[in-house]
């Protein structure tokens, strides 16, 4: 059984940067589990969104966190496939 999971943008959120309102484009194959997980620069785990099997949009809402850079993390079967920086500027 194959170990895949399609990213639309290349697993990028958009837009970024972003005001705190924000979308994630992904498609899970069903016999695998996947989550979206935002840290800030510590490393403080913000948010961690359980992922759905099948193509999806995911959107994000995450007005309330201040001006700055945070980390996310596309995590497919307990593995890491992609991360990047996020950028929210109100």
């Amino acid at each position: 059984m194959q170990n895949t999971a399609r990213i639309s943008n290349s697993g990028k959120i958009y837009p970024n940067p972003n005001s705190g309102t924000m979308q994630f484009d992904y498609s899970l194959d069903e016999d695998h589990t996947g989550s979206l997980q935002v840290y800030d620069l510590s490393g403080k785990l913000l948010r961690n969104y359980q992922l759905e099997q099948g193509s999806n949009s995911l959107q994000l809402y995450l007005e309330e966190l201040d001006n700055g850079i945070y980390l996310y993390q596309f995590i497919i079967n307990g593995e890491m496939k992609s991360s990047d920086k996020l950028i929210i500027i109100k």
